[in-house]
């Protein structure tokens, strides 16, 4: 018996027969239905340690300097995980980024 009065149960190893007849399908292999997922992509331009002081004191024009220099790539980063580097572009009057290498791990 163990510490609360009971009988030790009997553990014993479960045994799966296998599946036969069952073929993968084609849409298994199809990731298109990824295509509508959203994710959160993110470009940093640089990053820079401020105290809440220092940031409350930024005023309209305030500069603040980064930890990057100008025409460094930028960093690319999708759902919290570095993916790309690129470069700042502007079309029209937007701006955009222009990839020019992908991470590999």
């Amino acid at each position: 018996m163990n510490g609360n009065g009971n009988k030790p149960q009997r553990i014993s190893k479960v045994m799966f027969e296998e599946i036969k007849g069952i073929e993968p399908s084609h849409e298994a292999s199809d990731i298109g239905f990824l295509d509508e997922v959203d994710v959160e992509l993110c470009v940093e331009l640089g990053r820079i340690d401020k105290k809440v002081g220092e940031v409350a004191g930024l005023k309209v024009g305030s500069v603040i300097e980064l930890d990057r220099l100008a025409g460094d790539n930028m960093d690319v980063v999708v759902n919290g995980t570095y993916l790309a580097k690129g470069e700042v572009v502007i079309l029209a009057d937007a701006y955009g980024i222009r990839i020019t290498h992908i991470l590999s791990e």
